[in-house]
């Protein structure tokens, strides 16, 4: 009975193979998404840029604390855009506000649309707005191709310009990865390189908006307080939205909250908390100028 009741199951299962083969096989496939950057040439694209930092500190039993806001107006200008979608564009800063306070120092401000002498420490700032300061070629998936620093300042953020974008179509649920190196000052002034790799994951799309979410992992691994506390501040962790259709970054937003304890001792600590956030204000698309008319009205006719 056991025989003959093995050797049914058997036959059925051969029988019914093809058939959920075939189920499988019509099983429809993942709907995927091509994250491209698609600029003009001629486009003139505004962003507004907010940037807060506080450092807390403990050294020696004495707390201080360390606070800046910067608000900023950041304009790429597309100078150029090659046949295989490569983008050179330049960078500029039309505006800038910011405020730094130490603990209960009175806070130092300063605004380029009202004032015209900055006060001590903002004149680099000062200096710059207004000016082309990079001028970059990136590829469609954001992967830089040329960079040329047009007004050189101190302690410029060298780093990625534009956000590494896959390089084919992708799926909710995909990921990829951009491996980084960030370089530790070691006491005597040797220096060393920490791998790291930033984790781009497709959570959603919705509206023709793709959210991704965006995430620094450490690879070498630290077990020195010194070196923690440099490579902080390299951290990303936030969500990014890039609206397809546009080929662009619409909003981004990063939320730091690390803390290190003995970065200079035993007994000290400090809090590094940051907060990220850039959002498109407008994208003025080039004029395009009549065939013939090499881009001038014709003169008018009075009869």
């Amino acid at each position: 009975m056991l025989r003959r009741s093995l050797a049914t199951l058997l036959a059925l299962t051969i029988l019914l193979a093809p058939q959920i083969a075939a189920r499988a096989d019509d099983a429809p496939a993942k709907k995927t998404y091509e994250l491209k950057y698609k600029f003009k040439k001629g486009s003139v694209v505004q962003t507004k840029v907010t940037h807060q930092v506080a450092i807390k500190t403990q050294v020696k039993g004495k707390t201080q604390t360390a606070t800046t806001l910067s608000v900023s107006i950041k304009v790429w200008r597309i100078t150029d855009v090659d046949t295989d979608g490569n983008i050179t564009m330049i960078h500029s800063v039309a505006s800038v506000e910011m405020t730094q306070q130490i603990s209960e120092r009175a806070a130092v401000s300063y605004d380029s649309t009202k004032d015209k002498t900055p006060p001590p420490g903002f004149e680099s700032v000062a200096k710059s707005v207004g000016k082309p300061l990079t001028r970059v070629t990136f590829s469609p998936e954001g992967k830089i191709l040329n960079r040329v620093e047009l007004h050189p300042q101190p302690n410029a953020n060298k780093g990625q310009i534009v956000m590494i974008l896959p390089d084919g179509p992708v799926a909710v649920g995909a990921t990829w990865k951009v491996p980084r190196v960030v370089k530790a000052k070691l006491k005597g002034g040797s220096i060393k390189k920490i791998k790291t790799q930033v984790k781009y994951t497709l959570k959603e799309v919705k509206d023709g908006i793709a959210e991704i979410d965006v995430k620094t992992q450490i690879l070498t691994p630290i077990h020195n307080p010194e070196i923690e506390v440099q490579v902080i501040q390299h951290f990303t962790n936030g969500t990014v939205h890039f609206d397809i259709a546009k080929g662009l970054v619409s909003k981004k937003v990063i939320n730091l909250d690390k803390r290190v304890i003995n970065f200079s001792g035993a007994g000290t600590f400090l809090q590094y908390r940051a907060h990220f956030s850039e959002e498109t204000l407008s994208i003025s698309q080039p004029v395009a100028s009549k065939a013939g008319s090499g881009g001038k009205r014709k003169p008018r006719i009075r009869r």
